[in-house]
């Protein structure tokens, strides 16, 4: 008879473990944990924390609303049309820390169980739905007509290929709403976990479904991403409606992420003033925009001007930034900033910008100090001013988290406003 013997180490870890106090890794989580993203479905839709997209296009909604998209008071409501597919994913793409667990969390509905041609996937990457997933690369959940009401799918996707899959037994059914959850750690070794949250007569209940992994080769090309959903009607299925809710991402451990930081300058005259006016384009280089960055300050280091001068950062999508000649720019237009280096930034800028988009969504060279304002959205203001004491020039900042995300896929213009 073999004899097995455990140390009260083995026993606590293997209870913790149970419980759900330790990570993949082994290490003690506790409540020690870092929020990267809480995306509560109260708020309203803004360009700041969502993007929407209809067949691979996106959908500019700060200046156009779209028949099949709906803002609920505390959810949103995606109803494609027959043949279409319609994503709706974070702005912001979350950095994964090397030696971390991950844990992206969502909530959703489906409003019916599947019809021929209807998918719907959701996840932590980018499902590539339009394209039939031809280059998608992640961690997902994936409904298919196949599928039985209470069953799923979970699968990685490694640049278009499916690495790995399993299809799992789900405690509610595909069109109830819940709330899963996703347990990543990626060194294209590590497992994943994933959640689902249900209640049952005022109890809560947290139990993992399922688990992949990529046994003996690698998975997702990149632990970098967004939460995305997606859904892809049938050419000829009845209506159907996929509905969201909050999300939340966070990294099983207190961690502060090591940044690398990198500094620019721009000597620029005004031919214009009373106007903001675009000066500076920038955006994060698309062939490695796996890289996070984010735009710490604004400074004016010397105005030779006879009154005050203003800068703001403006975060527009590319369709919106145009040169001379109406077109968007390309990336012929696009250099290094002079006091940075191809190998060690991501950073691109261009001075060939000469149109943006105003609050209404026009297209125009310049906006009337004191209107409307410009289009997009703000992260970053900085301004001179002549008359005063003291230090004369005056840095926007606040308390506490700082969102200036530069994401991928952005263009930030640097607009100027000289009295």
């Amino acid at each position: 008879m073999t004899k097995i013997t455990q140390s009260r180490d083995e026993i606590l870890y293997e209870l913790l473990e149970a419980a759900g106090y330790t990570d993949a890794f082994g290490s003690l989580i506790a409540d020690s944990t870092t929020n990267k993203s809480d995306i509560s479905a109260e708020y309203s839709y803004s360009p700041e924390r969502w993007r929407l997209f209809i067949n691979g296009q996106r959908q500019l909604l700060q200046y156009n609303s779209v028949a099949q998209f709906i803002d609920e008071p505390d959810h949103f409501k995606f109803q494609p049309n027959q043949g279409e597919t319609m994503t709706f994913r974070t702005a912001e793409k979350f950095r994964y820390v090397v030696g971390y667990v991950i844990e992206p969390s969502f909530a959703y509905g489906i409003s019916r169980l599947l019809e021929s041609g209807d998918k719907v996937v959701i996840g932590y990457g980018d499902s590539d739905l339009s394209n039939n997933m031809a280059n998608a690369d992640g961690w997902f959940f994936i409904y298919t007509p196949d599928l039985a009401e209470d069953k799923v799918e979970l699968a990685e996707y490694r640049n278009g290929t499916k690495v790995a899959n399993k299809v799992v037994t789900t405690n509610k059914a595909a069109n109830i709403w819940k709330r899963v959850v996703q347990r990543i750690n990626w060194y294209n070794v590590g497992n994943s976990e994933y959640i689902e949250t249900y209640t049952i007569d005022g109890e809560q209940f947290n139990p993992i479904i399922g688990k992949t992994s990529v046994d003996d080769d690698r998975g997702p090309i990149s632990a970098n991403k967004r939460i995305e959903f997606s859904i892809q009607r049938g050419g000829s299925s009845s209506p159907i409606t996929l509905e969201t809710g909050s999300v939340g991402v966070k990294i099983l451990g207190n961690v502060v992420p090591i940044n690398r930081n990198k500094v620019s300058e721009k000597s620029y005259t005004f031919s214009t003033t009373g106007s903001w006016v675009p000066i500076l384009a920038m955006r994060v280089d698309p062939n490695r925009d796996n890289v996070t960055c984010d735009l710490t300050a604004i400074n004016i280091n010397e105005w030779a001007g006879s009154g005050d001068v203003r800068i703001i950062a403006q975060v527009y999508d590319p369709s919106e930034v145009l040169d001379s000649g109406d077109n968007e720019l390309t990336d012929n237009d696009y250099t290094i900033p002079e006091l940075m280096t191809p190998t060690n930034s991501v950073i691109q800028i261009s001075e060939n910008v000469a149109k943006i988009s105003d609050q209404n969504g026009n297209s125009v060279t310049s906006i009337t100090s004191g209107g409307d304002g410009p289009g997009g959205y703000n992260i970053g203001y900085v301004t001179f001013k002549q008359a005063g004491s003291g230090n004369n020039k005056i840095n926007f900042d606040s308390d506490g988290v700082r969102k200036r995300r530069i994401n991928p896929g952005d263009v930030i213009v640097f607009l100027g406003d000289a009295e």
